[in-house]
């Protein structure tokens, strides 16, 4: 699914196997708002 979707993040706590094929991997994880962290930093730089 990370693959197919144009561009995968993986949060910091994910499984090696996801961090692999993602585009992207976030400081953050799933406890600590990994997600919005992610897209402010990313539509900033968009």
């Amino acid at each position: 699914m990370l693959e197919k979707c144009g561009h995968g993040v993986a949060l910091s706590n994910a499984l090696s196997e996801a961090k692999e094929v993602a585009d992207a991997t976030t400081t953050d994880d799933h406890n600590h708002d990994g997600v919005i962290h992610y897209l402010e930093q990313y539509l900033l730089d968009y």
